[in-house]
């Protein structure tokens, strides 16, 4: 189900940020060290308090979160465990209701290159990629952004 984050969800949307690092392929290990270290709960709360944040959850626990915050979707995080049960698109088609909501006609984000199928399939386009290096951390990111449906052809329940 999903629903509005809260701060006591910040260490479980933490732990799955460090449970995907493994998975990023487009990160150094250096990108991934400096991940892991801003990956604390009070950073990632207040990041969150500043936007519209929700999370999955299922059973009493949180599989899966993300943000629109700057009229961009941000940090759509699946537990690895739990990917291919629907909770990324759940996610995605809530954050882009949100974005109705407030008058956007598109959307954008920012995805690293291992997820850009899973955005593809949910009909966003690519408008660039980079690969951008800070001190010896090095990554990749692809902008992509998504035309929107009129609100009231969208449903998404958030609870």
């Amino acid at each position: 189900m999903i629903r509005a984050y809260s701060e006591a969800d910040a260490p479980r949307c933490c732990e799955i940020i460090n449970a995907c690092l493994p998975q990023m392929s487009d990160m150094n290990e250096a990108a991934r060290a400096y991940v892991r270290n801003k990956n604390i709960p009070a950073i990632l709360h207040n990041e969150f308090i500043n936007g519209y944040p929700i999370c999955y959850e299922i059973n009493g626990i949180v599989q899966g979160f993300g943000l629109f915050a700057d009229n961009k979707i941000k940090r759509v995080y699946v537990d690895p465990l739990m990917r291919s049960h629907g909770i990324g698109h759940a996610l995605m088609q809530a954050l882009e209701q949100e974005a109705c909501r407030r008058g956007l006609v598109e959307v954008r984000l920012q995805s690293r290159p291992d997820a850009v199928d899973f955005y593809l399939a949910l009909g966003y386009g690519i408008l660039s990629r980079e690969s951008l290096v800070s001190g010896e951390a090095q990554y990749e990111i692809v902008t992509m952004s998504k035309s929107l449906k009129p609100l009231h052809r969208r449903r998404a329940t958030i609870q």
